[in-house]
């Protein structure tokens, strides 16, 4: 099978583009597979080769005319409008994956589109139960029939608890080997919830001080926009005159970073606002590492509170503390096992790309 991913790509940051890069490499071993992402200018290897998005609708119809697509999957729907009208006149099935909740986090001009290729798309599958119901919620006009479900996965072989040395790791990132670290993987954007942490911290300070816990804000490598910049200056302000600078410490990462630094870390803290289904979780479950995570978007679907994580209200700064509290004093709590015994049966991207194949086969 000819298959055709339209997407972000690392190093552009985010879970959404780590999944693809993982989905395409599971693809790839028995199918060809062409990338067009605005990116990457052109990477060759074996079936997969990913390559620059063209800049005219022209360019972009001579390459799906010289790769031959059997099918179309765009994981952007910004990039998706030119694509969908080439795939209807070249007869070519397309669908979109839709990774985060346009109808929640974005603009009037965002959802428009949204609806509009949802509606013209063969078929639409969304990472979350939450997802999908606020599609077909937003866009009446839809059929239920071709909207699925298939959740984000993770490469169990590359997040993993490691063979690494601890102090080795905690030694390249300047964190003394007797921090208890807790790490909290973001992008800098207002819905992610950098500011409650922030403020959660400030409320714990005492005690934190008093037991040695370093929060580690892990941000992806990537040249910030005029507002990210804006609201990265506004909350290092804000930690200085909390006068909170010992306990919280910012790391500039890759994605290839990560799996190092998961296994570095203690507890595993997700503040967002607003999410679907988090790459972040889990590749923290497949690291066993104690999961707190607000309890927003799809991430119920994800995480069982008090089972395999602790779940939190957005806002709720108070429990917050408690959550992070109780891992600091219960540093043997069986809560990192839990997670990676569900990530290993639910969430591996082997069989989550068996499940994209099928969907797939259903309109080829």
């Amino acid at each position: 099978m000819n298959i055709l991913i339209i997407s972000r790509y690392p190093p552009f940051p985010g879970g959404r583009e780590n999944f693809v890069l993982e989905l395409v490499n599971q693809l790839g071993k028995k199918n060809k597979v062409l990338v067009l992402t605005p990116d990457v200018e052109l990477i060759e290897a074996d079936n997969i080769i990913i390559k620059k998005y063209p800049e005219s609708k022209k360019d972009l119809e001579e390459v799906i005319e010289r790769f031959k697509p059997n099918i179309i999957n765009s994981h952007t729907f910004y990039l998706s409008e030119d694509t969908l009208s080439v795939a209807k006149k070249m007869n070519i099935p397309f669908g979109i994956t839709l990774h985060g909740d346009q109808f929640a986090i974005g603009d009037t001009q965002r959802q428009d589109i949204v609806s509009n290729i949802a509606k013209k798309s063969d078929f639409v599958i969304n990472v979350s139960n939450n997802g999908r119901e606020s599609l077909l919620n937003n866009v009446k006009e839809l059929d239920n029939n071709k909207v699925s479900v298939i959740r984000n996965a993770v490469n169990l072989q590359k997040f993993n608890k490691g063979f690494k040395s601890v102090d080795s790791i905690r030694s390249n990132l300047e964190i003394k080997s007797d921090k208890f670290v807790v790490v909290t993987p973001t992008r800098i954007a207002s819905y992610k919830g950098v500011e409650f942490l922030v403020d959660t911290v400030n409320l714990g300070k005492k005690f934190f001080l008093e037991e040695n816990v370093l929060f580690l804000i892990s941000i992806p490598r990537y040249p910030f926009s005029e507002e990210e910049l804006e609201l990265f200056d506004s909350i290092k302000n804000k930690i200085k005159d909390l006068g909170i600078e010992d306990l919280i410490k910012f790391n500039f990462s890759s994605y290839e970073d990560m799996a190092d630094i998961y296994s570095s870390a203690d507890a595993f803290l997700l503040p967002s606002e607003k999410e679907q289904f988090p790459m972040s979780i889990l590749e923290a479950m497949a690291s066993e590492i104690p999961i707190i995570s607000t309890n927003v978007g799809g991430i119920p679907e994800l995480l069982t509170a008090n089972q395999d994580s602790i779940t939190v209200d957005f806002g709720d700064t108070l429990s917050l503390y408690n959550a992070v509290e109780f891992m600091v004093l219960n540093r043997d709590n069986i809560l990192g096992k839990v997670a990676l015994d569900k990530v290993r049966r639910l969430y591996n991207i082997e069989d989550v790309s068996k499940k994209y194949l099928e969907v797939y086969n259903m309109y080829i």
